[in-house]
C-alpha cells in the first residue's frame, strides 16, 4: 500500500492570507492604504517591482513567506510621508520594506502562538523582482498555495504583496482562529 499525503484544504490557506492581507492594511503605512480585493491566487502580472522584500515565517506545520514587492520610486514616497528621513538612499528604502516585512511576520508569529503553534522567524532579505522568473514557487498543489493582494491609497499607488503558504499538516491548522487585531501604531526607527 502506497502511503498516501492526506490533500490539505485551501480553506485554512486562505484564512492565513486574509490575516495577513488585514495585518498589512493595518500595520504599514498609517492604515491609509485600502485592500482593494480579497487576496487572490491566480497573479495577473509576472514581475511586481523592481525588487521584493521578503520574510519566512516557520514551524513544523506551516511555512510562510511573506513578501511584498516594490520600487525605488515607491520607497522615496513612502519614506517622505511616513518617516523622518532626511536622506533616502537605496539601502534606507529596503530597510524600510524589509521592516515592513519584519512587523507583519512578528505580527502573524504572535497570531499563531495564540493558536498555540511555535514558529520562528527568518531575517527579512531583499531580492531583485526579477528573480521571481528563476525562483518562483510551484503552488496551489496539495500543499502549497500562493497568494496575492493590493493596498491602494486614497491617491491611487499600489502596493503588491504575495504569499507562499506550506501546509504540512492540516488539522491543527484548520482549527485556527485569528482574532480582530487592535490598530497599533507603527513607528519605524
Amino acid at each position: 500500500m502506497l502511503d498516501q499525503k492526506p490533500r490539505i484544504s485551501a480553506g485554512a490557506s486562505r484564512e492565513i492570507a486574509n490575516h495577513v492581507a488585514e495585518l498589512t492594511k493595518r500595520m504599514l503605512f498609517n492604515n491609509d492604504y485600502e485592500i482593494e480585493k480579497p487576496p487572490y491566487n491566480e497573479a495577473n502580472r509576472i514581475i511586481f517591482g523592481q525588487k521584493i522584500a521578503n520574510i519566512l515565517v516557520a514551524g513544523a506545520e506551516i511555512r510562510i513567506i511573506i513578501r511584498v514587492h516594490y520600487t525605488d520610486a515607491m520607497g522615496n514616497e513612502f519614506l517622505k510621508k511616513y518617516s523622518a528621513a532626511q536622506e533616502i538612499s537605496q539601502k534606507k528604502i529596503d530597510d524600510y520594506f524589509m521592516e515592513c516585512c519584519n512587523l507583519v511576520a512578528g505580527r502573524l508569529k504572535q497570531s499563531f502562538a495564540e493558536n498555540d503553534f511555535n514558529v520562528g522567524i527568518s531575517i527579512p532579505v531583499r531580492t531583485k523582482g526579477f528573480d521571481d522568473l528563476f525562483f518562483a514557487v510551484t503552488s496551489n498543489d496539495d500543499v502549497t498555495f500562493e497568494w496575492h493582494w493590493d493596498l491602494v491609497s486614497r491617491i491611487g499607488t499600489p502596493i503588491h504583496f504575495s504569499i507562499f503558504i506550506e501546509l504540512l499538516a492540516d488539522d491543527n491548522v484548520k482549527k485556527m482562529v485569528f482574532k480582530n487585531e487592535s490598530n497599533d501604531e507603527v513607528e519605524f526607527f
